[in-house]
């Protein structure tokens, strides 16, 4: 995962910092501003389970049941019995599609040092507060529920005008940022002087580079590959490839005889 699909900010912290305070506060005002949010939360209890033991849900897990799906008129709660190797990855999977900004709380592990999440950090005091500058990437603001004498430190109570201020401008800024990388290949194929496309993307928000530069989009393409009507996007490299293997297939099937500069199409349906 490059860029998350939708603007994706993270409340990290110790325990007792203020994350769910704050995190419920943020919620509750993006809201009420007209965003629809999603919020996630890790939880880091060695065997916690979900489910209420000796309820019918917990007699269809013991049965064998994976998942289980339960429904009641106001909510409906899945729960899976498996190890989730990439939790961040499993979260924007399951994100609906009306969603346009994703909390998450906790997840140190996965976004702590992850540049393309931008985070909150609730610290406790100037230990802490010095702990994560020196581990953080991409921190938008540190928030307390005590007095740090800091000018990076904002109150989670007082000072909550700003926190909210900071980041709807996060959240405007990366749904820029999605946009555009949406527009590229993502193959960051490193052809043009940004390396990636997730810097060319940057650039082009910045104004300091344009779509033109991209060499997959802008070179004459002599392979097309669509699947499901979408076109997929190749590097030169791979489409030679490609090519050479269809064509050299197709050349050795009678009544086949493909010339320079002869338009072939190929439809393949895949049946289940």
């Amino acid at each position: 995962m490059e860029i998350p699909t939708k603007p994706t900010i993270a409340i990290i912290g110790h325990k007792n910092s203020g994350k769910t305070l704050l995190i419920e506060k943020l919620i509750k005002a993006l809201v009420e501003k007209g965003y629809n949010v999603a919020s996630a939360k890790h939880i880091g209890r060695k065997g916690h389970t979900f489910d209420m033991p000796r309820k019918d849900t917990s007699k269809h897990l013991e049965a064998g049941a994976n998942p289980v799906i339960a429904i009641s008129e106001n909510e409906t709660v899945i729960i899976r019995k498996n190890h989730i190797d990439r939790p961040l990855e499993t979260i924007f999977e399951n994100i609906p599609e009306n969603v346009n900004v994703i909390l998450l709380e906790g997840f140190s592990g996965q976004v702590l040092s992850n540049e393309n999440i931008p985070k909150i950090v609730c610290v406790k005091n100037e230990e802490e507060l010095r702990e994560y500058k020196e581990k953080g990437k991409n921190i938008i603001l540190f928030s307390s529920l005590n007095k740090i004498k800091h000018e990076e430190t904002l109150h989670i109570i007082e000072d909550f005008h700003q926190i909210l201020e900071k980041t709807i401008a996060y959240i405007e800024n990366q749904e820029q940022l999605i946009n555009i990388y949406k527009d590229l290949p993502g193959l960051n194929c490193g052809k043009c002087q940004f390396k990636t496309c997730l810097n060319l993307s940057k650039a082009i928000m910045n104004n300091k580079a344009s779509k033109n530069e991209c060499v997959v989009l802008t070179r004459k393409r002599k392979l097309k590959i669509l699947v499901n009507n979408k076109e997929i996007p190749t590097t030169p490299f791979v489409e030679k490839i490609i090519k050479t293997t269809v064509l050299s297939m197709l050349s050795t099937l009678k009544g086949i005889n493909i010339e320079n500069k002869q338009k072939t199409e190929l439809k393949i349906e895949v049946k289940t």
